[in-house]
């Protein structure tokens, strides 16, 4: 078994269908295929969330040693709290909460 397919190329970003993306991502990330429930929640999640900010939470939740859905949607949903729906939204909210942190301590 296995995923065959390079989920870190621009091509699978962009071509792959929701299902083959969360399927590479959780098997990538995790190890496992995802069941039915993961695939259909995460995807949809996906008419909201950039693709690469979704990649951006599977690695960090493999990083963390977390990989439930759980996990993948309590991230997605904190995230939309803030307003940050792409990468480049992630990007700005971690730069101002750095800032923040900062001002805090001054």
């Amino acid at each position: 078994t296995g995923y065959s397919v390079d989920i870190m190329s621009d091509e699978f970003l962009t071509d792959a269908t929701d299902e083959e993306f969360i399927t590479g991502l959780t098997y990538y990330s995790f190890n496992r295929e995802p069941d039915t429930y993961e695939i259909n929640t995460i995807k949809k999640r996906l008419d909201k969330f950039g693709r690469l900010l979704v990649k951006e939470i599977y690695k960090r939740a493999g990083l963390n040693g977390a990989d439930s859905v759980a996990y993948i949607t309590t991230s997605l949903q904190n995230l939309e709290k803030e307003n940050v729906y792409t990468i480049d939204d992630w990007e700005k909210f971690q730069k101002l909460s750095v800032e923040e942190e900062t001002e805090d301590l001054i």
